[in-house]
């Protein structure tokens, strides 16, 4: 037997099976788009970021307070230009360890230090001594004399200490 179904619905709703595997397809398909995946991926990624993460509530320790030149990297998870920039931030940071600190920023997360430091590109790169910014890499262009900046704002920042040493 046959129910009957109301004149509107019979109009609406495809008849074969071939439209509705179709219509199913590209509701399975389109399912996830809502979600955001960075959220249940951030431990992973977290765990895969070469520099430790600064916080607006870590920033004054690990940052201003530290007595070598600190290199902090400002960035967003999303930024290809970013990505593209840690290798080559990790190999500096490998060859001055000791002598220069490097902190990563995510600004999406820490907006008060994105606001502090006027963060409107990416990546920007600050290098702090003594608390204070020295200079400021816009862009991955920039980034090719940081190692060379950086050399010279160690032997700076030492030649500094022995001074104010009594």
């Amino acid at each position: 037997m046959k129910l009957p179904v109301p004149m509107i619905v019979r109009s609406v709703l495809p008849r074969c099976f071939c439209c509705w595997s179709v219509i199913l397809a590209f509701v399975i398909a389109g399912c996830d788009r809502g979600l955001d995946k960075t959220l249940s991926n951030d431990d992973e990624r977290s765990e895969a970021s070469t520099f430790v993460q600064a916080t607006d509530e870590t920033f004054a320790q690990e940052v201003l307070k530290h007595p070598n030149p600190v290199v902090v990297i400002m960035s967003t998870r999303w930024c290809p230009e970013c990505q593209k920039a840690k290798p080559h931030l990790q190999e500096i940071a490998n060859q001055l360890e000791g002598k220069v600190r490097f902190r990563e920023v995510d600004v999406e997360r820490n907006t008060f230090l994105a606001e502090k430091y006027e963060i409107t590109q990416y990546p920007s790169v600050l290098i702090l001594i003594d608390g204070q910014v020295q200079e400021r890499l816009v862009g991955t262009a920039q980034l090719k004399g940081l190692k060379l900046r950086l050399d010279a704002a160690s032997m700076l920042s030492a030649s500094t200490r022995e001074n104010a040493a009594p």
